[in-house]
This record gives structure tokens, sequence and C-alpha cells, in this order.
């Protein structure tokens, strides 16, 4: 006996269709749109908005359970010149700590 689907609708363009069929489009739409560089850099974005220690710990072990091939991935000429920018930074004692940064991130945002 197969268990019972949920019936669950959704108006797009103006006509009520199942939500399958919404999910089905935006996966379509999703695929196409982005390429595993692009979604692994947006991942990273999203990722280092992050700032609970659970989470994080909780999707470090989600990965390392994974059967996720390891393989190197080649930085693009853009990360190479960023990391060389922020090694010279270091060098150069152009660096702040994290309570300056807030500090001028609030009186940034406060002038918005």
């Amino acid at each position: 006996m197969q268990p019972p689907s949920l019936k669950l609708r959704a108006v797009k363009n103006g006509k009520c269709v199942p939500i399958r069929m919404i999910f089905v489009s935006l996966n379509v739409i999703f695929d196409t749109m982005v390429t595993a560089r692009e979604l692994r850099n947006k991942l990273i974005d999203s990722l280092m908005a992050i700032d609970d220690q659970d989470y994080l710990k909780a999707l470090q072990k989600m990965i390392q359970s994974s059967n996720v091939e390891h393989i190197k991935i080649p930085l693009t000429e853009a990360q190479k010149l960023m990391l060389m920018m922020s090694d010279d930074d270091i060098k150069n004692k152009r660096v702040i700590d994290q309570e300056t940064l807030a500090q001028r991130e609030l009186e940034w945002l406060s002038k918005e």
C-alpha cells in the first residue's frame, strides 16, 4: 500500500498547480543558472556570515560524514590576487582587531 500523497497546491501564473511542479521548475532554473563554482562561492559567502558555533560544528560534521570526493579545487586568479593582497596587508601591519572592526561597521551602518 502506497502512503497517501500530500495535495499541496500553489498559484503559478494565475493557475493552481501542485507544489511538486513548482519545485521541479525551480530545480531546472537553479541547475541551469548556477555552476558548481558559483554555488560553492555562494555557500562560502553564506558560511562567512554565520556566527553560531554549534550550527557551524553541525555543518562541519555533516560535510565530514558525507561521501563527497575530496579533490583540490584550483583557485581563480581573483582569489589568488585577494590572498596575495591579504598577505601583503598582514606583512605591512594593515590590520585591525575584531572589536575595532565591529565599531567601525556600526558607525558606517548608522550613516545610511
